[in-house]
């Protein structure tokens, strides 16, 4: 859910400005998040399960204050669940921390908008890889079995989201 500048009116009552700011203040909040597994899954191929674990629970605390029901709040997570079901299914082709991450990225988007960064995800991974096939075929180096990170695609997807 984004919030465009046209969204603003005199009707708008504080309760809808306050609603604002705090959906505001959750985007910054998973904005650092994503910043933060894309930069250590950049550095490092893997991502601190104490970020997950930090990050989870701040948004859990949002959750449990905002008054939504329980289980449209762990709904978003569920993408997060399927990918770390595929990840076992295919003995680790999909890796634990990329549904980690969308576990709780769920419980900062709704399970529409989870989904939505999850396709982004691999639109701008997939554009990236056929990128470096087409590198690889002109410069004749075999990429058949090299690995291309997913969380850093996400942050393009994110941005997208936000300003559209």
């Amino acid at each position: 859910y984004a919030i465009m500048p046209g969204d603003w009116s005199s009707d708008v009552c504080s309760s809808d400005l306050d609603s604002m700011e705090d959906i505001n203040r959750v985007h910054i909040i998973f904005t650092t998040f994503l910043a933060a597994a894309a930069w250590q899954d950049l550095r490092n191929k893997s991502v601190s399960v104490w970020l997950y674990l930090g990050y989870g629970a701040v948004a859990g605390a949002i959750r449990l204050t905002g008054g939504e029901p329980v289980l449209q709040a762990l709904s978003g997570g569920l993408v997060g669940v399927v990918l770390l079901a595929a990840g076992w299914m295919t003995a680790g082709a999909i890796g634990i921390g990329d549904g980690l991450f969308f576990v709780v990225s769920g419980l900062y988007l709704s399970f529409y908008d989870n989904v939505r960064l999850l396709l982004y995800g691999i639109l701008w991974g997939g554009i990236f890889c056929l990128f470096l096939f087409l590198h690889g075929k002109k410069h004749g180096i075999n990429i058949h079995r090299m690995t291309v990170l997913f969380l850093p695609f996400l942050i393009p997807g994110w941005i997208w989201m936000v300003i559209s």
